[in-house]
């Protein structure tokens, strides 16, 4: 469990006693509610993490002593490698390792180091790589052109294809209701007739 801390830093510093609700995980320091918002708006610390202390006390202290430990690691110098363990270390570790082998100055192994083979040869790796990527997303920009052209051709043929069965659709109406006209006339021309032979047949 992560140490209990209940007390507002920054109140703290200023003789005050506040109940802490946030932890600050850039800073490493709880902060009251009030604080918490002078702290997200301040220019060197908007952009810090923070959560809620309850949940920082659940976290192991396997987790909350990572950061000091990287801390304490990144302030050292490591100006020396051991040969044999092939990792760097630091002036205070050479006479712990005094017993490992060949001891090397890492001046003096970076110092010719973009004249190496591997080096070379690593980096015309990277320039491939670079080289590759940059040729994928040319053919990924273009593909997504092809695609929008294809994309504009199809609508505009589907468009005049709908176009085209709108006005096809039309004629046969036209040509129906001409038919339907046709029909009704030619009923009322034989209605027409058979009335006018049944007054002509009466008046005899």
């Amino acid at each position: 469990m992560a140490t209990s801390i209940s007390v507002c830093v920054v109140c703290d510093l200023q003789h005050q006693t506040t109940q802490s609700t946030h932890w600050c995980i850039e800073c490493e320091e709880p902060l009251c509610s009030n604080c918490k918002q002078h702290h997200n708006v301040l220019k060197a610390t908007r952009i810090h993490k923070t959560i809620p202390f309850t949940d920082y006390q659940l976290l192991p202290s396997v987790v909350t002593d990572i950061k000091n430990k990287i801390v304490f690691i990144t302030m050292r110098s490591f100006n020396f490698t051991v040969k044999k363990h092939e990792s760097p270390i630091c002036i205070k570790c050479v006479k712990d390792h005094g017993k490992c082998g060949e001891i090397l100055s890492l001046d003096e192994i970076v110092r010719d180091i973009k004249t190496t083979e591997s080096f070379v040869d690593l980096e015309q790796s990277l320039d491939d790589l670079s080289t590759n990527i940059i040729q994928i997303r040319k053919d990924r920009e273009s593909n997504l052109e092809r695609i929008k052209d294809q994309k504009k051709k199809i609508t505009e043929q589907v468009s005049y294809i709908k176009k085209q069965v709108i006005q096809h659709v039309n004629k046969l109406e036209e040509q129906f209701i001409k038919e339907l006209d046709q029909i009704e006339f030619i009923a009322a021309t034989r209605y027409i007739l058979v009335c006018l032979y049944c007054k002509i047949k009466q008046s005899k």
